[in-house]
């Protein structure tokens, strides 16, 4: 799993560095060219997240549409 972006806890400590983890990962941006494989690997990186995080009661994706120049803010609870 490789998004295209990250936001990371603790960036200034990591600045430049790879992240090692999704525990280190707090916001995963993906870019594509449609919205239902975005949605798609979305959901892929928000399971990630929430599964290194087991006290975290959501995940936040960014996504955004180059083809449209939109962005969507998502997020995914572990209720569904």
């Amino acid at each position: 799993l490789r998004p295209d972006l990250v936001g990371r806890v603790n960036a200034m400590d990591m600045a430049g560095k790879p992240p090692n983890s999704w525990s280190t990962i707090d916001v995963a941006i993906e870019v594509k060219d449609g919205w239902k494989e975005l949605a798609s690997q979305a959901a892929t990186y928000a399971q990630a997240i929430l599964t290194a995080h087991p006290t975290r009661t959501y995940a936040s994706v960014l996504g955004y549409n180059h083809k449209s120049r939109c962005i969507r803010f998502m997020f995914f609870q572990r209720g569904g």
